[in-house]
């Protein structure tokens, strides 16, 4: 491992040091995700994710989520995806959501360096139509930026920010989260990588619950 990646770890190290000092709440993640690959164009996907809350604690939601994607040429990309959310409440009981979303992407690299931009729209349920919990569609516009640098086949890492733009709720602000993220990825070989990151997921509104998430996945495509 060479100096820029340890330089980059300490960022991380350093990042999470200053956020740790306003998050009020710890976050963990693990997850996978398998991807096949039927053409140069096209693509269909498989993901699972587990997280932990309360300072990592309490088991907090899990889901599996199911999407296709078409590459439309070098820079241009769209996905679409279906998610279902098995989520915690406070009670000690759990709620069921669901989730789809619409992603178009852009991607433009240079040397070692990769820029992309990715739009999405969704649409999140609670529960099922002809329950008494069941409550939405909420509609979401989210706008996220990612650069990444490859130190060599193996090591790359990136920064990213998001903004959530909610569609349909009037009590939320124009701007309701914002999400922040420093990630280290190890290529193995052309099928399977590991990624590791850490997230400040900050909602606008003071009164919400900020928090710190720490994850680990493991991606396998063929």
């Amino acid at each position: 491992m060479n100096i820029r990646i340890l330089s980059f770890l300490c960022c991380v190290l350093l990042s999470s040091s200053i956020a740790a000092q306003r998050r009020t709440d710890g976050v963990g993640l693990v997850g996978f995700s398998l991807e096949k690959k039927w053409s140069r164009t096209f693509s269909t996907s498989l993901m699972h994710q587990t997280m932990i809350h309360q300072n990592y604690s309490q088991w907090w939601m899990s889901f599996l989520d199911v999407g296709v994607g078409i590459r439309l040429n070098q820079h241009w990309s769209t996905e679409l995806h279906a998610r279902r959310i098995a989520f915690s409440l406070p009670n000690g009981s759990y709620q069921n959501r669901h989730l789809f979303y619409h992603t178009i992407s852009y991607l433009e690299s240079f040397r070692n360096w990769t820029f992309s931009f990715r739009h999405r729209g969704q649409q999140l349920i609670y529960e099922n139509h002809f329950d008494d919990s069941f409550k939405g569609p909420f509609w979401y516009f989210r706008e996220k930026g990612n650069v990444r640098y490859r130190f060599n086949y193996y090591w790359s890492a990136y920064v990213n920010g998001e903004l959530f733009f909610p569609l349909n709720r009037p009590t939320r602000p124009t701007i309701d989260q914002l999400r922040y993220g420093l990630g280290l990825i190890r290529t193995f070989n052309q099928n399977i990588r590991l990624e590791a990151y850490t997230q400040l997921q900050q909602p606008t509104q003071v009164s919400r619950t900020q928090r710190w998430v720490t994850g680990v996945t493991l991606q396998y495509n063929w």
